[in-house]
């Protein structure tokens, strides 16, 4: 019975670190996708005027991101009238057969990794 529980020990810790590994790098991998919290930026001094200052700071990049969209969009805007003038004849020329091939590659490459960590980890139990 001692060794039923060692393992099942040993396979809660393993699980438990997996979890919270996994919750580790999706946070990370959310924060840099969407960047981090204005809170987060806003209220890092307790200095009054230090935070007023950052919080101007923020609010002239947030005008200066809006104003960037609002160009954005009316030249893309003008590029959809320029192409529907010419007729509508849009032509999608993409050729990623490579990349494809690529990542195929990569994805069996990392599911046969998986599998031998899966069997020793099986082996190890199976030595206990």
């Amino acid at each position: 019975m001692h060794r039923y529980y060692f393992k099942m020990l040993l396979m809660i810790a393993i699980v438990a670190f997996c979890i919270l590994f996994g919750v580790s790098v999706a946070k990370q991998g959310v924060d840099r996708v969407h960047g981090g919290t204005a809170d987060e930026a806003v209220l890092v001094k307790k200095d009054s005027s230090e935070n007023e200052k950052l919080l101007l700071q923020l609010q002239r990049e947030r005008k200066a991101r809006e104003q960037l969209q609002t160009e954005l969009e009316k030249a893309r805007a003008d590029k959809e009238k320029q192409l529907d003038a010419l007729g509508n004849t849009r032509v999608y020329a993409s050729d990623n057969s490579n990349m494809n091939g690529i990542g195929n590659r990569l994805g069996d490459l990392v599911q046969g990794a998986a599998r031998g960590v899966i069997s020793v980890f099986a082996g190890l139990f199976d030595a206990f």
